[in-house]
This record gives C-alpha cells, sequence and structure tokens, in this order.
C-alpha cells in the first residue's frame, strides 16, 4: 500500500497557463502482477480540487542498479478541469506508468497522460511524475 503525496506534470500544449506542481493526496495497492486500485484528490492545472479512481496492472519488475523498477498500466476515471475557462468534467484516462524506488519507503511513478480527442476538444497530453510513500 502506498500514500501518494505530490504530483509534478509537464504538459504538452498551453505549458504556460497551467499548474506544474499538483498537490496530490492518495492512496495506491499495486501488488506485483495483480490487479490492484488507487484512488485520490489532487488540486488540477487550474488550482481547483479534483479527484480519481481507477485500477492498476504491475506487469513487469525489475532490479536496476538496487532500486527495483515496475512497468504499471493505470486507468483512472478523472473528474477535473480539462480547458481553461472551463467546467470540471470526468474521463477516463489510462495511464502507462514506470515506477522506480528511490529509496525503501520512497518511490516515484513518472510516466505520460495522452492527449485524447473529446468531441470539438481534445484533453491535453502531458507528462507526470508522482511522488509516494510505501506504507
Amino acid at each position: 500500500m502506498y500514500v501518494v503525496f505530490q504530483t509534478l506534470t509537464l504538459h504538452f500544449d498551453n505549458f504556460s497557463e497551467r499548474n506544474g506542481v499538483n498537490t496530490t493526496l492518495g492512496i495506491e495497492r499495486s501488488p506485483i502482477n495483480q490487479w490492484g486500485w488507487q484512488t485520490g484528490i489532487f488540486r488540477d492545472s487550474f488550482g481547483r480540487i479534483s479527484g480519481y479512481a481507477g485500477l492498476n496492472r504491475s506487469l513487469y519488475e525489475t532490479r536496476i542498479r538496487n532500486r527495483a523498477l515496475r512497468v504499471l498500466l493505470t486507468a483512472n476515471v478523472v473528474h477535473k478541469q480539462f480547458h481553461k475557462n472551463r467546467n470540471r468534467e470526468t474521463k477516463f484516462i489510462p495511464l502507462p506508468t514506470l515506477e522506480l524506488s528511490a529509496t525503501k519507503a520512497l518511490f516515484i511513478n513518472m510516466g505520460v497522460v495522452p492527449e485524447t480527442p473529446d468531441g470539438r476538444n481534445h484533453t491535453n497530453g502531458l507528462l507526470f511524475v508522482q511522488m509516494k510513500l510505501k506504507l
């Protein structure tokens, strides 16, 4: 079990209009080679309180220079403001993720949120780095 406590983001488009530091408080269970889950709240890129919940699957684990490295496939339902000057929306978002251990208790998730079409607009793709503590 992990406690997620911070997320940093780099948006592909319009990054100057969005916050890159997103305070996060979440819980994640991601056992090796099994289905897991995650849920949490965060401040979105426009500063609004938002939320997520979803499933994950750890596909691969190895060690590199005494650090654990895992590949996770994650899919979340996210409720947040996706576009400037618009209301919050709820969307399904796939999140391929790499997890790297920094210490025995501190882990870093790195991944990408792909740009996805939603009719007349698209969700802005981004790279993210998320810090979490193992309980």
